[in-house]
């Protein structure tokens, strides 16, 4: 069983931890890294200068695994990865309808708005449970599911099938059988993605969204869904690139609202000591339009740890040195980036929490 108790870096000591190691556990990459590895020499040699956390897997963790026989494939390329490095890996995928949606030859389980129709708790628990137990088998132990959002808008391009409801009360119960699911046996569970999508008319892919929700409003129906998760011993929720001007003060950045993963207010402020959040924040992909309009890549993702986030989801490699810089220099001008680069970078607690999902 997984808990939030489970807040180990495995037989490896944090004081063992190099600072470049220590940069590398706040790092999510992409297994596709076919020409940064064969620029290395081989798997090791790329893990020794880039030590990250852990990586996402999907079909594209090799090439050609589009097959059948995928699954064994990809349980091969885990257990490669984790050979190479003495620092226990992370594995995660977004197995938001059962692993088959992303690891070919495993199963494929209805969108959770199907499931949201039968309203059945044993249901939700069992489509957990099935899910964690061939992600276990394929080598994956943490998945970014399951999605926490609510149809508020039924014009919105990203929840539709995706979420399970757009009440509160059908969607609470059922999520929480299905991180109960999942985590009774073994896989980390993530809700996403907060403060909660599912209102805005744009995709926050390809700019930063608002949920518009007045204060009153999101406590009562995102606010309450990701409440009751936490209350539940979820282990760990992705921030979005979604602004929630109810609870924030306006940047001074042209006088727009920060995404939650660059923001402070929700990320620190109203998730960990607001809401009493203690599992592992990562954020949404930083690739994605919503995140990279605010900051060049290198300063935003410092800022986005400064904000209170524990893991990052595919920055690029030179976040290594930029972070190294920042712990060397203690920052510049306003000391911001050494602030997000060292402190976070040093916070053990941080590092647990991170450890825990492993």
């Amino acid at each position: 069983m997984l808990t939030n108790d489970n807040h180990k870096l495995r037989d490896v000591k944090l004081a063992d931890l190099t600072v470049r190691e220590k940069i590398g556990q706040t790092v999510v990459l992409l297994s596709g890294r076919a020409q940064e590895i064969e620029k290395h020499g081989s798997l090791e040699a790329f893990l020794d200068r880039y030590p990250v956390g852990g990586f996402f897997v999907g079909a594209e963790i090799i090439k050609d695994v589009m097959t059948s026989n995928g699954f064994e494939q990809v349980k091969e390329a885990t257990e490669q990865y984790r050979a190479a490095t003495r620092i226990p890996l992370i594995f995660a995928s977004d197995l938001e309808n059962g692993c088959g949606s992303m690891i070919p030859g495993l199963t494929k389980l209805p969108f959770p708005m199907a499931l949201g129709a039968t309203r059945s708790e044993q249901l939700a628990y069992d489509y957990g449970k099935a899910t964690a137990l061939e992600a276990g088998l394929a080598g994956v132990n943490w998945t970014f599911s399951p999605v926490a959002d609510l149809n508020v808008n039924r014009f919105n391009p990203i929840t539709a099938i995706r979420a399970i409801s757009d009440k509160p009360s059908w969607a609470i119960p059922l999520l929480k059988a299905i991180v109960r699911g999942m985590q009774d046996h073994g896989l980390a569970a993530t809700a996403k993605h907060f403060p909660g999508d599912g209102v805005d008319y744009r995709d926050q892919h390809m700019t930063t969204t608002t949920n518009s929700l007045s204060r009153e409003e999101w406590l009562a129906q995102h606010g309450a869904v990701f409440q009751a998760l936490v209350d539940d011993g979820l282990a760990s929720i992705m921030t979005g690139h979604i602004a929630l001007p109810a609870f924030q003060s306006q940047t001074a950045l042209g006088g727009r609202y920060l995404p939650a993963t660059l923001s402070a207010e929700l990320s620190d402020g109203l998730l960990k000591r607001q809401m009493g959040f203690k599992g592992a924040i990562v954020s949404d992909a930083l690739i994605m339009g919503g995140y990279l309009k605010w900051y060049e890549r290198n300063e935003a993702y410092l800022h986005t740890l400064n904000a209170g986030t524990d893991m990052l989801l595919w920055p690029e490699l030179t976040y290594f040195e930029e972070a190294e810089k920042a712990l060397e220099t203690g920052g510049a001008d306003d000391g911001a980036a050494g602030r997000c680069g060292g402190a976070r970078t040093a916070d053990e607690a941080a590092l647990r929490r991170a450890g825990g999902l492993r």
